[in-house]
């Protein structure tokens, strides 16, 4: 319960790092930006290390290859999503920016980089290794993953988008296609039905179990990547898809 009520709490303050960042990253440009990152230790990252580790992992249904908005987008989509998942690597850069731009020394830092590993998370940071670990041998009573939303109502001509019980409707998927459900929804506009008149920003926190009870991802470090399936905003789901394996080790 005391986790639960912090992830409430703590959603407001962790999507003020997203909203700085308000476009995403395609996966053919992800390796490239992880691999920019000048230093290894989270200690040493810049502000660009820290916005190249979070748009790398972030998905969007609106950008091309290069990382500027598609000509076609507009014409398939009634409403544009940016996702972020709140992975430990990610979270590790969204804490360090945060520090940057607050100038909080190195005790506060890691106060704030354990607050939110311990809200998201199962893994904590050892900082007499510099390195993340991993604390739950169960994987029965992980924690599930959580994502940093925005949503764009793009609709032409302009209608606002409303939908009853609206995160019902949002399945995080794994490799072999078993899917789980949103059981948090957090953020200053956060509800259970869904009104999008022009932007809303959420933090959602899916179920680490799949539809049948059995746990969703077979490892803590998701090699194996996932996608996220949106339904009920448009016609057509929107789906945003990670591919992981790729650049993973690069970030550690």
């Amino acid at each position: 319960m005391y986790r639960k009520l912090k992830f409430v709490c703590f959603a407001f303050f962790i999507l003020s790092s997203f909203l700085l960042i308000s476009c995403g990253t395609p996966t053919n440009l992800s390796f490239k930006l992880l691999s920019k990152v000048g230093s290894p230790s989270v200690l040493d990252w810049t502000i660009e290390d820290c916005e190249n580790v979070i748009k790398s992992y972030t998905r969007t249904n609106y950008l091309d290859s290069e990382g500027d908005i598609n000509t076609y987008a507009d014409l398939y989509n009634d409403v544009f999503i940016s996702a972020i998942p709140l992975l430990p690597k990610v979270i590790k850069a969204i804490a360090k920016k945060e520090a940057i731009l607050k100038r909080l020394n190195t005790d506060e830092f890691f106060g704030i980089l354990d607050d939110y590993l311990y809200i998201y998370t199962d893994y904590k940071y050892d900082r007499q290794f510099d390195r993340l670990v991993y604390t739950n041998p169960n994987p029965d009573s992980a924690i599930g993953l959580s994502f940093q939303l925005k949503f764009e109502n793009r609709t032409n001509p302009y209608h606002p988008i409303e939908v009853n019980s609206g995160y019902e409707y949002f399945f995080l998927e794994n490799d072999t296609l078993n899917f789980a459900r949103v059981v948090e929804v957090g953020g200053r506009y956060s509800e259970t039905d869904i009104y999008l008149a022009d932007f809303l920003n959420v933090t959602v926190r899916f179920n680490s179990k799949n539809n049948r009870g059995i746990p969703l991802f077979k490892n803590s470090s998701f090699d194996d990547g996932f996608k996220i399936v949106f339904n009920a905003l448009q016609n057509e789901p929107i789906i945003l898809n990670w591919e992981l394996k790729s650049f993973n080790h690069l970030s550690n």
